[in-house]
């Protein structure tokens, strides 16, 4: 596939590589823990909670303990990590590995210094453990077991529920979890990268739940440390729960097993699944078990462990037409360039140099003068009318209407219009060609002209399109609900990444899909016939080289 323009770009690359500095920037990792601990303490105060606290001594120790791990766990996959068990490159995303190269592994990688400093501040955030109130350690095996099982399946729920949610709703995405889906190749420092409210949300809150359900000390203690590990190891890029232990006779997946048994039950986690949510940014929201993913159809295996890792091998040549003039072209030379077209539409180039055109209108080459950058605008009129209950072809014309504006602005329609000409209706062709037209009705007065310029243009009046007309009130709907008020800087836009779907699906019609199958040939529209010359899948019984082919 096609590799699609960064559509994470908006993400903040500029924490501090050093913990003065981060504090500095996210006061929240100060104020946020003081807040959380202030609350626990008059909660205890107020209703005369007899658990005794955690302490400052074992809350400190644990961050200590988390943040140390974190650097010896790094360490070990940097020296000991095989490249058989790791599930995908640390390529960058848009380059293509070639053949004969070798592709990145762990040690490889820039060294996570930025990631490092937030996550041993993370890590800091734990002494607000300090003041929650525990129950007494259990006094039975049964008892810590019992307990054991319920914090896991607790906070596996807890965490698939927060997990899900964030994913699908823009603003808790954006508040909640964003931030740490900056990597799509995950390694251990990226295991606690997050937001402090997220690490609330996700941890923090859980604890403080079962804890005020009695949830005693010493089952907390053994999940926090253990599970901080398996932590790190789901982040890690690697499968090894097949790994042999030392001086024990056990792997790592069958230690686990034992250390928590009910997965047999729930059906564990596996690294190779989320490292593959990292990856995708979708499916696999739970924390320790599968039964949640698989009950809601969210479940996917992920990677098989070194399939990314094998170096491709050496392609051969694509065949190429021989012609240095198109007079002396054959058929058989438009059969392989057909062939080669339909290719380069299959593999999403087509998709991915659409998508382009609207992020490339973000920041400065974007910025026209309005409040937000066409970028947004792009995105906000897309929103709106996916909101509304438009239909997918009117919702990407909507994301690509103005494309142009930044090349030519008295007549962007048009651009977009010629792009998607051949993939949808001729209604929505004539929308996009004329909706600046239709736009200029809010603001073309106060600019000196007139803004009825839509009533007054001969070309509409000699083809019928006037008021009433389905054409014109289809382009008066698209710019009054969707286009002209979507320059607003606080509107919560979905992501061009929701939007993929909808692009690939009206680029994938056949060209000039309209058109009646029985339609004489002498009788198409010019550019219909034109596209035989494309795609072997646009050619029908008229063309020669389709002879040729078959």
């Amino acid at each position: 596939q096609a590799p699609l323009p960064n559509l994470m770009s908006d993400i903040p690359k500029d924490d501090a590589t050093d913990l003065d500095a981060f504090y500095a920037q996210h006061p929240s990792f100060i104020w946020g823990p003081a807040l959380v601990a202030g609350g626990v303490w008059a909660l205890t105060k107020t209703f005369g909670l007899s658990a005794a606290p955690y302490g400052f001594q074992n809350a400190a120790l644990y961050a200590v303990y988390g943040a140390g791990l974190s650097f010896a766990a790094h360490g070990w996959y940097c020296v000991f990590a095989d490249t058989p068990k790791q599930l995908q490159s640390y390529d960058d995303k848009k380059e293509v590995v070639k053949p004969g190269e070798t592709p990145m592994q762990y040690f490889e990688k820039e060294q996570p210094r930025r990631s490092a400093v937030r996550q041993v501040a993370t890590f800091m955030t734990s002494v607000v453990y300090t003041v929650y109130p525990f129950a007494a350690p259990t006094t039975s095996w049964v008892s810590f077991a019992g307990w054991t099982c319920a914090l896991a399946v607790y906070w596996d729920l807890h965490f698939f529920i927060v997990h899900k949610f964030a994913h699908e709703n823009r603003a808790a995405y954006k508040w909640l979890h964003k931030l740490h889906h900056q990597y799509k190749q995950p390694d251990v420092f990226n295991a606690y990268f997050v937001t402090y409210q997220s690490h609330f949300a996700t941890e923090q809150s859980v604890v403080l739940i079962m804890a005020l359900c009695g949830l005693p000390r010493d089952v907390f203690t053994w999940t926090l440390w253990f599970g901080t590990l398996d932590s790190f190891i789901k982040h890690g890029g690697h499968s090894v729960s097949g790994m042999k232990l030392p001086l024990l006779p056990l792997t790592w997946g069958q230690l686990s097993t034992i250390l928590s048994p009910w997965s047999l039950v729930f059906g564990g986690a596996t690294t190779a699944e989320h490292d593959w949510h990292h990856e995708k940014f979708t499916t696999n929201y739970s924390l320790s078990f599968q039964y949640l993913d698989r009950l809601f159809g969210t479940y996917h295996p992920g990677r098989v462990a070194g399939e990314a890792m094998q170096t491709p091998a050496p392609a051969e040549p694509p065949k190429t037409a021989q012609y240095t003039t198109l007079i002396e072209s054959t058929p058989e030379d438009w059969v392989i360039q057909g062939q080669a077209f339909d290719s380069y539409k299959a593999s999403g180039h087509i998709v991915a140099n659409m998508l382009r055109l609207v992020e490339n209108m973000k920041g400065e080459l974007g910025e026209i003068g309005a409040r937000v950058d066409m970028y947004e605008h792009s995105l906000q009129t897309a929103t709106r009318a996916r909101r509304a209950g438009a239909d997918d072809e009117t919702i990407v014309c909507a994301l690509l209407h103005d494309v142009g504006e930044v090349l030519s602005g008295t007549n962007h329609g048009e651009i977009a219009a010629a792009m998607l000409r051949p993939y949808i209706s001729p209604q929505n062709y004539w929308l996009l060609a004329n909706h600046e037209v239709f736009q200029a009705y809010y603001f073309l007065d106060k600019c000196g002209g007139d803004k009825d310029l839509r009533d007054k243009v001969r070309e509409y009046k000699d083809a019928g399109i006037v008021k009433g007309h389905p054409w014109y009130e289809a382009t008066e709907k698209f710019c009054l609900e969707y286009d002209q008020p979507s320059f607003d800087p606080t509107y919560d836009s979905d992501s061009l990444a929701s939007f993929v779907p909808l692009v690939t699906a009206v680029l994938d019609r056949k060209p000039f899909w309209w058109e009646p199958a029985d339609k004489p040939e002498s009788e198409l529209d010019c550019k219909a016939r034109l596209a035989f010359g494309y795609s072997l899948d646009a050619r029908g019984p008229r063309s020669p080289a389709q002879n040729v082919r078959g």
